[in-house]
């Protein structure tokens, strides 16, 4: 029933044929009756004719005013069995203006009288009555054994006088007319009928041409537009992404810039606490202040190494790293690290591919994705670690501005807690922003791990969604190397390294 109402060439069918049977319908049986009307005229018309002309010319009053008998009624008789009984008529009757039967071409019936029958009175005022009848009344009784019978009576008026004198009454058989007639209505319902077939197959025809075409064009538009939409989104991401690269390029190029010149001012505040508490006594209450100066310097000069991290200009020494063995010996780490009340769940692929990278680097980002994860999910849940081997063509969508195509080992990690908005989405990995309280985060954790993957020429992306929990995909570059090499090393490669 829905496709019925959802499909408008069905409706249109449905309800131009039932406008197409109910049309046919009221014009066949329109002409049905028309067909009747005409017959009983035509039977009317020929006792009407009969009596105005041939019968006239026969007969006058005198001849109304007693039944005929003997030779007058031969005569007469031989008349109208030459000039007016067909094979069609069954009976033929004169009446005197007292209902009086003056002839009847039954002689048994010459002579009754029915001074009060309906159509005769009708008749005797001056119109034409016509019944179609089984004749089952008194005055009928002789012609019981004739079947339905179409009774005429018409008026018999004289020259030079307005009123009728008498009455001729004759009966038709009924049914050679009931039988031309459903003939005729017969071949009308089959003709309406067929031509409403045809009608309605062309217009149906001409409608599902039309529809056919509307329906091809609207693909051709619905295709053109998804493809139009895509190309936009596409665009609109590729311009996303390297708006985000150059900004995240300049914000490292600030951070790095901040952590240079941070960390020159740490190392004299270092080592003067150092050397004053070298020069104080063990028990001088001094020592314990100066430890907090300390603790809060090597707090900071953490900080600074982080951006540096995220800055790119941390020189770290690389080598071949299996990230399979990487995850199980830093799987027990992690389920301590991420409580009993969430599910760890890993993943790996036995044939993974070797990366190159700083195996502390790549270990700091799994925990930093752990731990954010984790904190997603304050009630539980379920976290999935996963690996794989992928190769991104020129026209792949994960393909980017900051990821070139090629062959690259996948991690992802997959959490089932609250998930993310579009616009935290778009900040997640800016350096100290943070979704958590003050005393839980400093904002550099994603930005950490954005920096350390962007210099290992790879790339990070998140997909989440509120209440749907998140999914973090780190793209790593296959090594091809076997012996390690630095930073230093990297900058005279011809591997990509991103912005």
């Amino acid at each position: 029933m829905r496709h019925i109402k959802e499909n408008l060439l069905v409706q249109f069918s449905v309800a131009s044929f039932v406008i197409l049977v109910v049309i046919g319908l009221v014009l066949a049986v329109g002409l049905s009756k028309a067909i009747q009307v005409d017959a009983i005229e035509d039977l009317i018309d020929e006792a009407v004719g009969v009596t105005t002309g041939r019968l006239m010319t026969v007969i006058g009053p005198e001849d109304l005013e007693t039944p005929m008998t003997g030779s007058r009624y031969d005569e007469f008789h031989d008349f109208v069995q030459v000039n007016i009984v067909s094979d069609r008529t069954a009976r033929v009757k004169l009446w005197a203006k007292d209902g009086t039967v003056i002839y009847s071409n039954d002689p048994a019936g010459v002579g009754e009288r029915f001074p009060t029958k309906k159509n005769l009175l009708i008749a005797l005022s001056g119109q034409v009555s016509t019944e179609i009848k089984m004749v089952n009344d008194e005055e009928n009784e002789r012609e019981k054994f004739l079947g339905a019978l179409m009774e005429v009576y018409s008026p018999i008026v004289f020259d030079g006088s307005d009123e009728p004198q008498g009455a001729f009454e004759i009966y038709q058989y009924y049914q050679p007319i009931a039988q031309r007639i459903e003939a005729l209505q017969r071949r009308v319902f089959i003709s309406i009928a067929l031509g409403f077939l045809v009608l309605y197959g062309s217009v149906v025809s001409i409608v599902w041409k039309g529809w056919r075409t509307i329906n091809r064009q609207q693909k051709r538009l619905e295709t053109a537009n998804e493809r139009l939409t895509q190309e936009m989104s596409e665009r609109q991401q590729l311009q996303d992404q390297l708006i985000q690269s150059q900004k995240m390029e300049a914000v490292g190029q600030l951070a790095g810039g901040v952590a240079h010149d941070f960390n020159n001012l740490l190392t004299p505040i270092l080592s003067y606490a150092q050397l004053v508490n070298d020069k104080l006594v063990e028990n001088d209450p001094l020592r314990s202040h100066l430890d907090e100066i300390a603790r809060a310097a090597e707090r900071a000069a953490s900080l600074t190494r982080q951006l540096l991290v995220f800055s790119r200009r941390q020189a770290v020494q690389t080598s071949i790293i299996d990230l399979n063995k990487l995850i199980d010996d830093t799987e027990k780490m992690l389920r301590r690290l991420i409580g009993e009340n969430i599910e760890l769940v890993t993943s790996v692929d036995p044939d993974l591919w070797v990366i190159d990278a700083d195996p502390g680097q790549i270990e700091q980002v799994v925990m930093n994705l752990a731990i954010n994860a984790r904190d997603a999910m304050p009630g539980g849940g379920k976290m999935t670690i996963a690996t794989s081997n992928v190769t991104l063509e020129p026209d792949d969508d994960r393909v980017n501005p900051d990821l070139a195509p090629g062959e690259y080992v996948l991690l992802t990690l997959i959490d089932t807690g609250e998930g993310m908005t579009e616009d935290v989405m778009s900040h997640i990995f800016e350096p100290f922003f943070t979704t958590k309280e003050v005393d839980k985060g400093t904002g550099l954790g994603l930005s950490t791990c954005f920096g350390i993957i962007k210099q290992c020429g790879g790339n990070i992306t998140v997909e989440s969604e509120l209440n749907r929990g998140a999914m973090f995909s780190v793209y790593l570059p296959k090594s091809n190397r076997t012996e390690p090499k630095t930073a230093e090393d990297r900058e005279d490669d011809d591997i990509p390294t991103g912005n």
